[in-house]
């Protein structure tokens, strides 16, 4: 196990795609850090008082796990397309330590870019944006959060390309997951974002019911009102609440890129499901590619 982890740390730190993938999301996250400065010189209003190096910190989340797949897919696939694993297992290496070296040592690549990508975007964001009043705790647990989803991404992709046993196909379909773990989350955190209520003037509501004579306009159905300090508080008929809420609220948490939507919005609001989440499916992950890697014919 010791020479695996040797052999495929050392391959790790010659390779070029990593680095390459660094640079991208360090780009990326200086991009960001000046655009969010650009934002805050500008406002002339005062409503990015509030902003601190925090909003620039998690943003280039949203574009990682598409890295990973590729960076994955293409390091471990490389193997099976050089032969190296076929040797492995000739040289008396147990599959079962092969996949988990693999798994381990896809780990550190996919921690390595986003660990120097968090640094560049909290030093930069702290020198253009200045310092934040999140408490210290919440900080630790918004980064922790990230990690586990970078181990999560390389269990999915490892198990994905280990069984797939060739480099294109492992990209591919890796890719393919990626996508659909982004569509996935973009669909269900569109409802979770809605309001409970919307304010109006009571004037305007009154218009739009057609009070003044003014077109009448569907406000979603016989709801009841209520008025605060002269707005109208008028329920938001896109609002879902009760037991399909949980299911979404589930199927955001358990998905990496829907924790990545949360952190780059700063409303990581169930820190502790997202973790038993994560730690469930990094175990699944690695339990089902070891079960099938060990059935698999190696060509």
């Amino acid at each position: 196990m010791f020479n695996l982890l040797s052999a495929g740390f050392y391959r790790i730190r010659k390779n070029r795609l990593l680095w390459s993938c660094v640079l991208i999301m360090a780009v990326w996250s200086v991009i960001l850090c000046v655009e969010y400065w650009k934002n805050f010189v500008a406002d002339y209003d005062g409503v990015l008082d509030e902003v601190s190096f925090m909003d620039s910190l998690f943003p280039t989340l949203s574009l990682v796990i598409m890295v990973f797949a590729v960076l994955v897919s293409i390091f471990l696939g490389t193997e099976y397309s050089d032969g190296t694993i076929r040797n492995k297992v000739t040289a008396g290496h147990t599959r079962g330590s092969i996949y988990l070296s693999q798994f381990i040592v896809s780990t550190a690549a996919c921690l390595t870019v986003y660990l120097l990508s968090l640094g560049v975007s909290a030093l930069l964001g702290f020198l253009l944006l200045g310092g934040t009043d999140m408490p210290s705790t919440k900080i630790l647990i918004y980064c922790g959060t990230g990690v586990l989803m970078c181990v999560v991404d390389a269990a999915v992709f490892t198990l994905i390309t280990m069984t797939a046993g060739n480099k294109a196909a492992g990209a591919v379909i890796c890719l393919l997951a990626s996508f659909f773990l982004a569509a996935g989350a973009g669909t269900v955190y569109g409802p979770l974002s809605q309001e409970e209520y919307f304010y109006q003037p009571r004037a305007v509501y009154e218009a739009m019911q057609g009070n003044n004579g003014t077109e009448v306009v569907v406000m979603g159905g016989d709801t009841e009102m209520e008025e605060e300090n002269g707005m109208v508080k008028i329920p938001n008929p896109l609002y879902i609440s009760g037991q399909k809420r949980k299911i979404f609220e589930f199927l955001l948490d358990c998905n990496p890129v829907g924790q990545a939507v949360q952190l780059s919005e700063l409303e990581l609001e169930r820190p502790i499901n997202v973790a038993v989440y994560d730690l469930t499916e990094i175990v699944i992950c690695c339990a089902a590619g070891m079960l099938l890697f060990c059935k698999k014919d190696l060509k």
